[in-house]
Protein backbone atom coordinates (compact mmCIF):
# COMPACT_ATOMS: atom_id res chain seq x y z
CA UNK A 1 0.00 0.00 0.00
CA UNK A 2 1.16 3.52 -0.64
CA UNK A 3 0.05 6.87 0.67
CA UNK A 4 0.90 10.25 -0.77
CA UNK A 5 4.22 10.62 1.00
CA UNK A 6 4.92 13.56 3.28
CA UNK A 7 2.78 16.59 2.54
CA UNK A 8 4.29 18.65 -0.27
CA UNK A 9 3.43 21.69 -2.33
CA UNK A 10 -0.19 21.70 -3.41
CA UNK A 11 -1.78 20.08 -0.38
CA UNK A 12 -3.85 21.91 2.24
CA UNK A 13 -1.97 22.45 5.48
CA UNK A 14 -2.93 23.43 8.98
CA UNK A 15 0.11 23.45 11.24
CA UNK A 16 -0.58 22.74 14.92
CA UNK A 17 -4.08 24.17 14.81
CA UNK A 18 -4.74 25.20 18.45
CA UNK A 19 -8.50 24.94 17.95
CA UNK A 20 -8.35 21.22 17.09
CA UNK A 21 -10.07 19.13 19.75
CA UNK A 22 -7.69 16.85 21.69
CA UNK A 23 -10.25 14.06 21.29
CA UNK A 24 -9.67 14.07 17.53
CA UNK A 25 -6.22 12.54 18.10
CA UNK A 26 -7.54 9.31 19.56
CA UNK A 27 -6.83 6.65 16.92
CA UNK A 28 -9.99 4.65 17.60
CA UNK A 29 -12.45 5.04 14.70
CA UNK A 30 -15.26 7.49 15.46
CA UNK A 31 -17.84 8.76 12.98
CA UNK A 32 -18.30 12.17 14.64
CA UNK A 33 -14.53 12.74 14.79
CA UNK A 34 -14.16 11.83 11.11
CA UNK A 35 -16.94 14.26 10.16
CA UNK A 36 -15.37 17.10 12.16
CA UNK A 37 -11.81 16.51 10.90
CA UNK A 38 -13.01 16.11 7.31
CA UNK A 39 -14.98 19.36 7.48
CA UNK A 40 -11.89 21.17 8.77
CA UNK A 41 -9.93 19.85 5.79
CA UNK A 42 -12.60 21.12 3.37
CA UNK A 43 -12.56 24.53 5.03
CA UNK A 44 -8.78 24.71 4.67
CA UNK A 45 -8.87 23.59 1.04
CA UNK A 46 -11.38 26.31 0.18
CA UNK A 47 -9.28 28.92 2.00
CA UNK A 48 -6.09 27.90 0.22
CA UNK A 49 -7.78 27.80 -3.18
CA UNK A 50 -8.92 31.39 -2.68
CA UNK A 51 -5.37 32.31 -1.60
CA UNK A 52 -4.10 30.79 -4.89
CA UNK A 53 -6.48 33.02 -6.88
CA UNK A 54 -5.24 36.07 -4.97
CA UNK A 55 -1.67 35.09 -5.88
CA UNK A 56 -2.37 35.43 -9.61
CA UNK A 57 -1.21 38.94 -10.65
CA UNK A 58 -4.22 41.18 -11.34
CA UNK A 59 -2.84 42.15 -14.75
CA UNK A 60 -2.89 38.47 -15.81
CA UNK A 61 -6.01 37.26 -14.04
CA UNK A 62 -8.78 37.83 -16.56
CA UNK A 63 -12.42 37.16 -15.80
CA UNK A 64 -11.96 33.36 -15.65
CA UNK A 65 -10.15 33.55 -12.32
CA UNK A 66 -12.93 35.61 -10.77
CA UNK A 67 -15.58 33.22 -12.09
CA UNK A 68 -13.77 30.21 -10.61
CA UNK A 69 -13.16 32.07 -7.33
CA UNK A 70 -16.87 32.84 -7.00
CA UNK A 71 -17.63 29.17 -7.65
CA UNK A 72 -15.22 28.11 -4.89
CA UNK A 73 -16.70 30.65 -2.44
CA UNK A 74 -20.13 29.15 -3.03
CA UNK A 75 -19.00 25.63 -2.02
CA UNK A 76 -20.87 24.21 0.96
CA UNK A 77 -18.66 22.83 3.69
CA UNK A 78 -21.44 20.50 4.78
CA UNK A 79 -20.85 18.00 1.97
CA UNK A 80 -17.69 16.17 0.84
CA UNK A 81 -15.76 17.70 -2.05
CA UNK A 82 -15.07 15.59 -5.16
CA UNK A 83 -11.52 14.20 -5.36
CA UNK A 84 -11.00 16.21 -8.58
CA UNK A 85 -11.14 19.44 -6.55
CA UNK A 86 -8.07 18.37 -4.58
CA UNK A 87 -6.38 17.41 -7.85
CA UNK A 88 -7.19 20.85 -9.28
CA UNK A 89 -5.70 22.55 -6.23
CA UNK A 90 -2.54 20.44 -6.55
CA UNK A 91 -2.14 21.43 -10.20
CA UNK A 92 -3.05 25.08 -9.59
CA UNK A 93 -0.65 25.69 -6.71
CA UNK A 94 2.24 23.92 -8.43
CA UNK A 95 1.52 25.78 -11.69
CA UNK A 96 1.58 29.13 -9.89
CA UNK A 97 4.86 28.23 -8.19
CA UNK A 98 6.43 27.28 -11.54
CA UNK A 99 4.83 30.28 -13.26
CA UNK A 100 3.39 27.86 -15.81
CA UNK A 101 0.46 29.70 -17.42
CA UNK A 102 -0.83 26.63 -19.26
CA UNK A 103 -0.87 24.52 -16.10
CA UNK A 104 -2.70 27.29 -14.25
CA UNK A 105 -5.30 27.57 -17.01
CA UNK A 106 -5.83 23.78 -17.03
CA UNK A 107 -6.13 23.77 -13.25
CA UNK A 108 -8.73 26.53 -13.29
CA UNK A 109 -10.84 24.40 -15.60
CA UNK A 110 -10.47 21.36 -13.31
CA UNK A 111 -11.42 23.38 -10.24
CA UNK A 112 -14.43 24.97 -11.93
CA UNK A 113 -15.69 21.61 -13.22
CA UNK A 114 -15.24 20.09 -9.76
CA UNK A 115 -17.18 22.88 -8.04
CA UNK A 116 -20.11 22.49 -10.43
CA UNK A 117 -20.18 18.69 -10.42
CA UNK A 118 -22.81 16.94 -8.32
CA UNK A 119 -21.21 14.80 -5.62
CA UNK A 120 -22.82 11.41 -5.15
CA UNK A 121 -24.35 10.80 -1.74
CA UNK A 122 -22.78 7.35 -1.47
CA UNK A 123 -19.70 5.42 -2.46
CA UNK A 124 -19.20 4.48 -6.11
CA UNK A 125 -16.93 1.90 -7.76
CA UNK A 126 -15.36 2.33 -11.20
CA UNK A 127 -12.29 1.89 -13.36
CA UNK A 128 -9.18 4.05 -13.52
CA UNK A 129 -9.75 6.57 -16.31
CA UNK A 130 -8.64 10.00 -17.51
CA UNK A 131 -10.28 11.82 -14.58
CA UNK A 132 -8.04 14.59 -13.11
CA UNK A 133 -7.96 12.81 -9.75
CA UNK A 134 -6.86 9.56 -11.40
CA UNK A 135 -4.15 11.39 -13.32
CA UNK A 136 -2.88 13.05 -10.14
CA UNK A 137 -2.57 9.74 -8.30
CA UNK A 138 -1.05 7.93 -11.28
CA UNK A 139 1.50 10.77 -11.57
CA UNK A 140 2.47 10.24 -7.92
CA UNK A 141 2.61 6.44 -8.03
CA UNK A 142 4.65 6.36 -11.24
CA UNK A 143 6.79 9.39 -10.34
CA UNK A 144 10.15 9.67 -8.56
CA UNK A 145 8.55 10.16 -5.11
CA UNK A 146 6.28 7.14 -5.44
CA UNK A 147 6.96 3.40 -5.18
CA UNK A 148 8.22 3.27 -8.77
CA UNK A 149 11.70 4.21 -7.53
CA UNK A 150 11.82 1.17 -5.25
CA UNK A 151 10.51 -1.22 -7.90
CA UNK A 152 12.94 -0.06 -10.56
CA UNK A 153 10.32 1.77 -12.63
CA UNK A 154 8.34 -1.43 -13.20
CA UNK A 155 5.08 -0.29 -11.59
CA UNK A 156 2.06 0.44 -13.77
CA UNK A 157 -1.59 1.46 -13.42
CA UNK A 158 -4.18 0.63 -16.08
CA UNK A 159 -7.95 0.73 -16.35
CA UNK A 160 -9.98 -2.48 -16.04
CA UNK A 161 -12.89 -4.11 -17.89
CA UNK A 162 -16.56 -3.72 -17.03
CA UNK A 163 -16.52 -7.33 -15.82
CA UNK A 164 -13.70 -6.54 -13.39
CA UNK A 165 -15.56 -3.45 -12.17
CA UNK A 166 -18.67 -5.53 -11.46
CA UNK A 167 -16.67 -8.18 -9.59
CA UNK A 168 -14.90 -5.42 -7.69
CA UNK A 169 -18.22 -3.73 -6.85
CA UNK A 170 -19.48 -7.00 -5.36
CA UNK A 171 -16.31 -7.28 -3.29
CA UNK A 172 -16.42 -3.67 -2.07
CA UNK A 173 -20.06 -3.72 -1.00
CA UNK A 174 -19.67 -7.18 0.51
CA UNK A 175 -16.78 -5.82 2.58
CA UNK A 176 -18.85 -2.82 3.68
CA UNK A 177 -21.64 -5.12 4.88
CA UNK A 178 -19.16 -7.06 7.01
CA UNK A 179 -17.63 -3.82 8.29
CA UNK A 180 -21.02 -2.52 9.44
CA UNK A 181 -21.60 -5.79 11.29
CA UNK A 182 -18.26 -5.97 13.11
CA UNK A 183 -17.17 -2.31 13.51
CA UNK A 184 -19.87 0.28 12.97
CA UNK A 185 -17.54 3.16 13.90
CA UNK A 186 -15.03 2.16 11.22
CA UNK A 187 -17.89 1.79 8.74
CA UNK A 188 -19.05 5.34 9.55
CA UNK A 189 -15.54 6.65 8.99
CA UNK A 190 -15.27 4.84 5.65
CA UNK A 191 -18.60 6.23 4.49
CA UNK A 192 -17.52 9.72 5.54
CA UNK A 193 -14.20 9.78 3.71
CA UNK A 194 -14.48 7.50 0.69
CA UNK A 195 -16.36 8.95 -2.27
CA UNK A 196 -15.26 6.30 -4.71
CA UNK A 197 -13.17 3.18 -5.09
CA UNK A 198 -11.19 3.25 -8.33
CA UNK A 199 -10.03 -0.13 -9.60
CA UNK A 200 -6.89 -0.63 -11.66
CA UNK A 201 -4.72 -3.36 -13.08
CA UNK A 202 -0.96 -3.17 -12.67
CA UNK A 203 2.18 -4.48 -11.03
CA UNK A 204 3.48 -4.37 -7.44
CA UNK A 205 1.24 -1.61 -6.08
CA UNK A 206 -2.03 -2.90 -4.63
CA UNK A 207 -3.57 0.27 -3.32
CA UNK A 208 -3.10 4.00 -2.92
CA UNK A 209 -4.62 7.12 -1.42
CA UNK A 210 -3.39 10.68 -1.70
CA UNK A 211 -4.16 14.21 -0.59
CA UNK A 212 -3.90 15.01 -4.30
CA UNK A 213 -7.18 13.14 -4.79
CA UNK A 214 -8.64 13.06 -1.31
CA UNK A 215 -11.75 10.90 -1.05
CA UNK A 216 -10.70 8.39 -3.71
CA UNK A 217 -9.29 4.96 -2.88
CA UNK A 218 -7.31 3.13 -5.57
CA UNK A 219 -7.25 -0.66 -5.45
CA UNK A 220 -5.75 -3.21 -7.79
CA UNK A 221 -8.23 -5.81 -8.99
CA UNK A 222 -7.83 -9.34 -7.67
CA UNK A 223 -10.19 -11.84 -9.28
CA UNK A 224 -10.75 -14.22 -6.37
CA UNK A 225 -13.37 -16.84 -7.33
CA UNK A 226 -14.11 -17.48 -3.64
CA UNK A 227 -16.54 -14.74 -2.43
CA UNK A 228 -15.20 -14.88 1.16
CA UNK A 229 -11.60 -14.43 -0.04
CA UNK A 230 -12.73 -11.52 -2.22
CA UNK A 231 -14.55 -9.93 0.72
CA UNK A 232 -11.47 -10.28 2.93
CA UNK A 233 -9.28 -8.66 0.28
CA UNK A 234 -11.51 -5.62 -0.07
CA UNK A 235 -12.23 -5.31 3.66
CA UNK A 236 -8.52 -5.38 4.47
CA UNK A 237 -7.71 -2.72 1.89
CA UNK A 238 -10.72 -0.48 2.54
CA UNK A 239 -9.86 -0.24 6.24
CA UNK A 240 -6.21 0.32 5.33
CA UNK A 241 -6.83 3.11 2.83
CA UNK A 242 -9.61 4.80 4.82
CA UNK A 243 -7.22 4.96 7.76
CA UNK A 244 -4.62 6.63 5.54
CA UNK A 245 -7.22 9.25 4.57
CA UNK A 246 -8.11 9.94 8.20
CA UNK A 247 -4.45 10.26 9.18
CA UNK A 248 -3.75 12.56 6.22
CA UNK A 249 -6.56 14.81 7.49
CA UNK A 250 -5.22 14.72 11.06
CA UNK A 251 -1.71 15.60 9.86
CA UNK A 252 -3.11 18.78 8.39
CA UNK A 253 -4.05 19.78 11.94
CA UNK A 254 -0.71 18.79 13.45
CA UNK A 255 2.42 17.31 11.81
CA UNK A 256 2.55 14.52 14.46
CA UNK A 257 6.01 13.38 13.20
CA UNK A 258 9.07 15.64 13.37
CA UNK A 259 11.74 13.26 12.05
CA UNK A 260 13.52 14.40 8.89
CA UNK A 261 12.68 12.64 5.61
CA UNK A 262 16.33 11.62 5.36
CA UNK A 263 16.03 9.34 8.42
CA UNK A 264 15.20 5.84 7.16
CA UNK A 265 14.28 2.73 9.14
CA UNK A 266 12.97 -0.78 8.50
CA UNK A 267 9.24 -0.63 7.85
CA UNK A 268 6.38 -2.93 8.90
CA UNK A 269 4.81 -3.14 5.42
CA UNK A 270 7.13 -1.94 2.66
CA UNK A 271 10.38 -3.90 2.14
CA UNK A 272 12.46 -0.74 1.61
CA UNK A 273 13.67 1.49 4.48
CA UNK A 274 11.10 4.24 5.06
CA UNK A 275 11.03 7.68 6.72
CA UNK A 276 9.28 7.81 10.11
CA UNK A 277 6.36 9.60 8.44
CA UNK A 278 5.65 6.46 6.42
CA UNK A 279 6.23 4.14 9.38
CA UNK A 280 3.80 6.21 11.47
CA UNK A 281 1.19 5.84 8.71
CA UNK A 282 1.79 2.09 8.44
CA UNK A 283 1.56 1.53 12.19
CA UNK A 284 -1.65 3.56 12.37
CA UNK A 285 -3.41 1.57 9.66
CA UNK A 286 -2.17 -1.79 10.97
CA UNK A 287 -3.71 -1.22 14.40
CA UNK A 288 -7.08 -0.48 12.84
CA UNK A 289 -6.80 -3.44 10.47
CA UNK A 290 -6.11 -5.68 13.47
CA UNK A 291 -9.15 -4.28 15.30
CA UNK A 292 -11.51 -4.99 12.39
CA UNK A 293 -10.06 -8.36 11.36
CA UNK A 294 -9.87 -9.73 14.91
CA UNK A 295 -13.51 -8.78 15.45
CA UNK A 296 -14.54 -10.53 12.26
CA UNK A 297 -12.54 -13.60 13.24
CA UNK A 298 -14.42 -13.81 16.55
CA UNK A 299 -17.72 -13.10 14.76
CA UNK A 300 -17.48 -16.15 12.51
CA UNK A 301 -15.26 -14.97 9.66
CA UNK A 302 -13.49 -17.55 7.47
CA UNK A 303 -10.23 -19.10 8.79
CA UNK A 304 -8.04 -16.80 6.69
CA UNK A 305 -9.31 -13.79 8.68
CA UNK A 306 -7.62 -14.91 11.91
CA UNK A 307 -4.33 -15.34 10.03
CA UNK A 308 -4.67 -11.86 8.50
CA UNK A 309 -5.40 -10.38 11.93
CA UNK A 310 -2.33 -12.05 13.41
CA UNK A 311 -0.17 -10.76 10.55
CA UNK A 312 -1.47 -7.21 11.10
CA UNK A 313 -0.68 -7.48 14.83
CA UNK A 314 2.84 -8.76 14.16
CA UNK A 315 3.53 -5.92 11.76
CA UNK A 316 1.98 -3.39 14.14
CA UNK A 317 4.34 -4.48 16.90
CA UNK A 318 7.28 -3.99 14.54
CA UNK A 319 6.11 -0.46 13.68
CA UNK A 320 5.40 0.42 17.31
CA UNK A 321 8.89 -0.67 18.33
CA UNK A 322 10.41 1.54 15.61
CA UNK A 323 8.32 4.53 16.69
CA UNK A 324 9.28 3.95 20.35
CA UNK A 325 12.99 3.78 19.54
CA UNK A 326 13.33 6.45 16.85
CA UNK A 327 10.19 8.58 16.70
CA UNK A 328 10.43 12.34 17.29
CA UNK A 329 6.77 13.10 17.76
CA UNK A 330 4.72 16.11 18.74
CA UNK A 331 2.59 15.85 21.88
CA UNK A 332 -0.37 14.99 19.68
CA UNK A 333 1.73 12.44 17.83
CA UNK A 334 2.45 10.71 21.14
CA UNK A 335 -1.26 10.88 21.92
CA UNK A 336 -2.09 9.11 18.66
CA UNK A 337 0.46 6.34 19.26
CA UNK A 338 -0.63 5.86 22.88
CA UNK A 339 -4.21 5.43 21.67
CA UNK A 340 -3.03 2.91 19.05
CA UNK A 341 -1.41 0.92 21.84
CA UNK A 342 -4.66 0.91 23.79
CA UNK A 343 -6.50 -0.16 20.66
CA UNK A 344 -4.51 -3.40 20.42
CA UNK A 345 -3.45 -3.80 24.07
CA UNK A 346 0.27 -3.23 23.50
CA UNK A 347 2.47 -1.06 25.77
CA UNK A 348 4.11 2.06 24.32
CA UNK A 349 6.98 4.08 25.79
CA UNK A 350 7.30 7.61 24.39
Amino acid sequence: MVGAGRRRRGTPSLSRDPSASPGWFDAAPCGSTARAVHRRLRDELRRQLLACFDAVPKARRGSAVDVVADSVRSLSLERPFPPALYAGFWRLSSGIERQDARSVADALGIVFDATTRAVSSGLSVGSLAADPADEAVREYVLGPNGPTAHYGGRTSMRGVSNHSVERGRQGVFGALRVLRDVDDAMAEETEEYVRRVTLFDGDYVRGATSLRAFGAVYLRTEDYPDPERRTLYFLDHLVHETSHLHLHALMNLDPLVLNADTERYSAPIRPDPRPLFGIFHATFVLARMYRVLSRWAVDGGPPAVADAAEDALRRFRFGLRTLSEHGKLTDRGDQVVESLSRLVGEPYTA
